[in-house]
């Protein structure tokens, strides 16, 4: 899918309206450091988008502000190099959240930049259902609605909310 991207050291593909990205689609950047995948559409990321060598590079993640709802448990298992990652302003199911950010963390991985979402003043997830305990790895569209319309409603924050590591 990149090729001749091979010397790419960051790569940012924020706001295009990418809903979807293909298994390997990294193939072609062996020495990507850093990917900027935030503020598109992307619904589900396979971790089968990263192969081993042509990401063992790779040390940042943005994937926030897409419509994320959970993320596959293989999806940290490639990234030998991976420091940091963003994934606020997502959807997520509560019940996936846990498991979203506890993955990072076991690995050695700091989640950036969600001060805003944890401290209460953004929306961080939504559940599914009452009771919902499970982490359901199917992409809902009344629940990412319900979310979307919370996010709109909250009151802008005085400095906008701005990210950098």
């Amino acid at each position: 899918m990149l090729q001749g991207l091979e010397n790419v050291i960051t790569l940012n593909l924020a706001m295009n309206s990418i809903s979807f990205i293909e298994s390997d689609s990294f193939k072609q950047t062996p020495n990507l450091k850093y990917l900027v995948l935030s503020h598109n559409q992307l619904r589900e990321i396979n971790g089968n988008i990263f192969s081993n060598a042509a990401t063992s590079n790779l040390k940042k993640l943005y994937i926030n502000d897409n419509k994320l709802m959970f993320l596959p448990f293989n999806f940290f298992v490639r990234l030998r190099k991976f420091k940091n990652i963003v994934i606020a302003g997502n959807p997520w199911y509560c019940s996936c959240l846990t498991i979203v950010e506890m993955q990072p963390a076991e690995n050695g991985i700091v989640e950036k930049c969600n001060e805003k979402y944890s401290s209460g003043e953004r929306a961080v997830c939504i559940s599914g259902s009452v009771g919902e305990s499970n982490c359901v790895h199917l992409y809902n569209d009344d629940v990412s609605g319900r979310y979307e319309t919370y996010k709109r409603t909250l009151p802008l924050p005085k400095k906008p909310v701005t990210c950098t590591f």
